[in-house]
């Protein structure tokens, strides 16, 4: 079995609000937060959509470092995971927006860093030990005549 890739969850949820809920924008507001500063800090769709993104971004790289033979799988589904981001952003009206732009970014960078963490943990090849003549100093001296 192989890994989920777990980037897909907020690209399913952006995609959901887009095709299946068209009239809720991301810049819907879910939260008012009042602030030590006197200031309130409003708190919409999408930032709950990156926020979550990240979380997950965490949990990526942390599956990246793990032991195991699943790394080519992983790798291979975080570039596919990546390409839609990235094609949806492109392609489609709907996802012409700075979440949409944020999230594809993620995907980039978590592709990214699964490889080049994988790379990382690749044990060094092995080498026959290679026999070390001996020093001057530690060679007899020659006999004399």
């Amino acid at each position: 079995m192989f890994g989920f890739p777990l980037l897909l969850i907020p690209l399913a949820i952006v995609n959901i609000l887009a095709f299946l809920m068209p009239g809720v924008p991301l810049s819907a507001t879910l939260a008012t937060l009042a602030l030590p500063s006197r200031q309130e800090l409003v708190v919409t769709l999408g930032d709950a959509v990156l926020l979550l993104a990240l979380a997950l971004l965490f949990g990526e790289i942390a599956k990246a470092v793990r032991p195991g033979g699943r790394i080519l799988m992983d790798h291979l589904l975080a570039l596919i995971v990546a390409a839609a981001a990235i094609g949806e952003l492109l392609m489609l009206p709907a996802f012409a927006n700075g979440v949409c732009l944020l999230l594809a970014a993620l995907t980039v960078v978590e592709f990214a860093a699964g490889i080049v963490l994988g790379v990382g943990r690749r044990p060094a090849p092995r080498v026959a030990p290679v026999a070390v003549p001996a020093s001057p100093a530690t060679a007899e001296p020659p006999q004399p005549e």
